[in-house]
């Protein structure tokens, strides 16, 4: 992360900070007013610049859902799952949080978004416009955002994690029949007759 300190007046410091880019690819940059000595404003900015490194944004009133669950992927993801849970994360990331949800800001984010869309993917959110998703695919992208904004409240980003509010779509169960000793017995004479091959 960079830093630059630039003078506005005899007691008075604008530091501006690069915060990377946000999911459009716009520069993100934050600038903080500093008065006192020039001294005093190069501290302040190692300040900002150390929690950058830790992890901890300035200031999440800007960085969107998407611009976070990019930082994500790269900074944890990548470093800290397997190969092909890397693929399956980028995967619901890319395709499906992303385009959804990734144009709101994190501190704008609410349960009822997470919920719209989650309603919105049962009906349509199959990526070849063939219908909707399974209750368990949408649960699974639950889970994977519930898991990226736990993250988001460890880096300090927010104060809570909001996917924890929200109840994702249940699976459907499907109940196995089993057939009774009466329903063996009255086909049994079909299957008898049957010839099979392999």
């Amino acid at each position: 992360m960079n830093g630059s300190i630039r003078r506005r007046s005899k007691d008075s410091w604008e530091l501006t900070i690069d915060l990377g880019k946000d999911a459009t690819g716009k520069r993100l940059r934050k600038f903080v007013a500093v008065k006192g000595t020039k001294v005093l404003a190069q501290q302040k900015l190692r300040e900002i610049l150390a929690s950058l490194d830790k992890g901890l944004l300035v200031d999440a009133s800007k960085v969107t859902v998407g611009g976070f669950l990019d930082r994500w992927m790269r900074d944890y993801v990548a470093t800290n799952t397997s190969p092909s849970t890397e693929d399956g994360y980028g995967f619901i990331v890319r395709c499906h949080l992303s385009p959804n949800l990734g144009h709101i800001t994190l501190s704008n984010l609410q349960p009822s978004h997470l919920q719209e869309y989650y309603a919105k993917a049962l009906v349509d959110g199959r990526r070849d416009g063939k219908g909707g998703l399974s209750p368990r695919t949408v649960q699974h992208h639950h889970r994977v955002l519930a898991e990226a904004l736990n993250h988001e409240v460890k880096w300090g980003l927010v104060a809570r994690n909001v996917a924890t509010a929200v109840d994702p779509p249940r699976p459907v169960h499907k109940e196995i029949v089993n057939s009774s000793p009466a329903d063996i017995q009255q086909f049994w004479p079909r299957l008898k007759g049957l010839r099979i091959t392999i």
